[in-house]
């Protein structure tokens, strides 16, 4: 069985226990950057990023949220997360888990800082990025992911 589908299995594992988002999904999203898209993490000191993937033969940081299919179900296209604007990282990876049928979509694989709106928050700079500034461009994908998180995927 490989990473990426043992990870899936726990994240399967911890939605039996309730409905929960937790550091869980964060180390199931790492483990599929790390799988899928060649992302070599950092160490865990390190601070507003997850590690570093390879793009034109130049090493890029990058920052792997992971967000749950209830997470979105719940909150629809404005499901949030924010990140640091001064140490953002150069890339981000967004995925989302569909925790009962094992599996996984990318929500966002691109530049931090062409997604989300600044803001201040406890006197800092973050960006903050909802679900639809991910899809701004391709509404009818998000219509598809906000019908199957709210179907049972």
């Amino acid at each position: 069985m490989n990473r990426v589908t043992r990870a899936l299995r726990i994240a399967k594992l911890a939605h039996s226990l309730g409905d929960y988002d937790t550091n869980i999904m964060g180390m199931v999203g790492e483990v599929i950057a790390e799988e899928i898209f060649g992302m070599t993490k950092t160490l865990r000191q390190a601070k507003d990023i997850d590690g570093h993937v390879m793009i034109d033969g130049s090493a890029r940081s990058v920052q792997v949220k992971t967000l749950s299919r209830e997470r979105i179900a719940s909150y629809g296209g404005g499901a949030q997360f924010r990140i640091a604007e001064n140490s953002h990282p150069e890339r981000l990876l967004v995925l989302i888990v569909f925790s009962q049928a094992r599996k996984y979509e990318v929500a966002y694989n691109g530049p931090a800082a062409l997604v989300g709106k600044v803001e201040i928050v406890d006197g800092q700079q973050r960006r903050g990025i909802c679900v639809h500034h991910l899809f701004a461009e391709r509404r009818d994908e998000l219509a598809l992911l906000l019908q199957a998180c709210r179907g049972d995927a």
